[in-house]
């Protein structure tokens, strides 16, 4: 699984499932103080940014999963009527 920033995943949490996109990664330390990845995720729904540990068990254990995304603009002539349609997946 290849998780960069703009890519949108999945998780699950104590509050359900969750989606949201990549909007920073970082290395930092762990309560362990253990240095490990860390990614920053913001939810779209709300704006709020959850930060979560990357490592694979983690990751593994909150089921996280890269997702698609689409979205469907319209293209309008000068009088306002739609002539186009397209869709952009990412």
């Amino acid at each position: 699984m290849r998780i960069e920033i703009g890519t949108f995943i999945s998780w699950e949490s104590a509050s359900g499932s969750r989606v949201g996109e990549v909007v920073n990664m970082r290395l930092d330390l762990n309560a362990a103080g253990t240095v490990v990845p860390w990614i920053v995720v913001e939810q779209p729904a709300t704006g709020a940014r959850v930060t979560l540990c990357a490592t694979h068990e983690y990751m593994k254990q909150m089921k996280v999963q890269v997702v698609e995304m689409e979205e469907e603009y319209e293209v309008f002539s000068s009088d306002g009527t739609v002539i186009d349609t397209y869709t952009v997946r990412m």
